[in-house]
């Protein structure tokens, strides 16, 4: 996740360190998603700007300087539980989340119940 305004500096970045731009991707989506491959190691990095929108859209304006070098627990938990078709993946990843971190009102290695509950009651789908 990366605000929008960052996007020239990440694609110089990416090319830098030896990953290849996804063009196909870009081209077709490049104002709110890049995906840059390292082939070598087999790793993509998939970045969204300003928010992300598959099932359900969440906003991380003014969430990306909350927790460093990622993004909160509550947003990872939420880019999670936004996909209607959980995989076996994404079921993992959610249940490792709640297994590790405590759930409280704080984004300090805590899952911001709050903030969640905040992003649900504002689209109903989600909730």
């Amino acid at each position: 996740m990366a605000y929008g305004k960052d996007r020239p500096l990440l694609r110089n970045l990416f090319k830098e360190v030896g990953y290849q731009p996804d063009e196909r991707i870009i081209t077709l989506h490049g104002y709110r998603r890049h995906i840059y491959h390292q082939e070598e190691k087999s790793i993509t990095v998939d970045i969204f700007f300003d928010k992300l929108e598959f099932c359900h859209t969440i906003a991380f304006s003014g969430r990306l300087e909350i927790d460093s070098p990622t993004v909160t627990l509550a947003d990872l938990l939420l880019t999670k539980m936004q996909i209607v078709k959980l995989n076996e993946k994404d079921v993992k990843d959610a249940i490792i989340l709640f297994t590790e971190h405590d759930i409280g009102e704080k984004n300090n290695e805590m899952i911001d119940a709050a903030y969640i509950a905040r992003t649900l009651s504002d689209d109903w789908g989600f909730y």
